[in-house]
């Protein structure tokens, strides 16, 4: 049975979760407990694609410190509604003239504000870009420049990975399979909105990922949270 986060640890999740505003389902908070408790001897590092205003980023964090994981985060994210697709007919610029420029600088700075308080004494690495391009970056063991300015080596290996980006199947797909390329065996995918009855693609792409022979589907809460088995 999937490791559940409960008593005080579970109170500070969702108070943090209050704090910094946006949406954390319950079934994500114990996938991502599992996930992170499973792969806390696995070799590489953890990778957050799309983190928007930081609240996944602190309670990732949060979660690393509770369980003592000294794994590296690496947080991605464009900070940009206006790429969502989903979004663009609904954000707020179109009522309030506010420009996307502004809107864009919002979003980071809300996220360095948030993640920078929260998670102080361990800052993920904020990468701005789009997740394909920063993997591939990856892939080329590149180096970047954060969001809290700070220099970082991007490449090796990865332990786990919450993908929350663009929720198109194609996107979805893509970021599985930018993940998949470094994950090591033993490593788990979390994979958000990916509930049955979704109806965004990003579902589609998680269930593909789950059939797969070298992968094992550990739990659906409602969310698909998957572990490599093979290479």
């Amino acid at each position: 049975m999937p490791s559940t986060l409960k008593g005080r640890p579970r109170k500070r999740v969702f108070s943090i979760s209050y704090a910094t505003g946006g949406m954390m389902t319950k079934g994500n908070v114990d996938a991502l407990y599992h996930g992170l408790k499973g792969t806390k001897d696995i070799e590489g590092c953890l990778i957050e694609i799309g983190s928007f205003c930081g609240l996944s980023s602190n309670v990732i964090t949060y979660l690393k410190r509770h369980l003592g994981i000294k794994k590296p985060l690496f947080a991605m994210d464009p900070w940009d509604l206006v790429e969502i697709e989903d979004l663009k007919d609904d954000l707020p610029q179109l009522e309030l003239g506010i420009p996307q420029v502004e809107l864009g600088q919002f979003i980071r700075e809300s996220y360095v504000t948030r993640v920078g308080f929260f998670s102080r004494d361990d800052l993920p690495y904020a990468l701005h870009g789009f997740s394909g391009d920063l993997m591939t970056q990856w892939h080329r063991n590149e180096t970047a420049t954060d969001l809290f300015d700070r220099q970082v080596d991007l490449g090796g290996p990865i332990a786990f990975a919450f993908i929350d980006g663009d929720h198109t199947y194609e996107g979805a797909k893509l970021d599985f399979e930018n993940i998949d390329r470094h994950l090591s065996v033993g490593g788990m995918i979390l994979f958000d909105d990916s509930a049955d009855a979704g109806d965004r693609g990003c579902e589609a792409a998680a269930h593909e990922a789950a059939a797969r022979k070298n992968y094992v589907l550990i739990s659906k809460n409602p969310n698909y949270l998957i572990q490599k088995i093979a290479p």
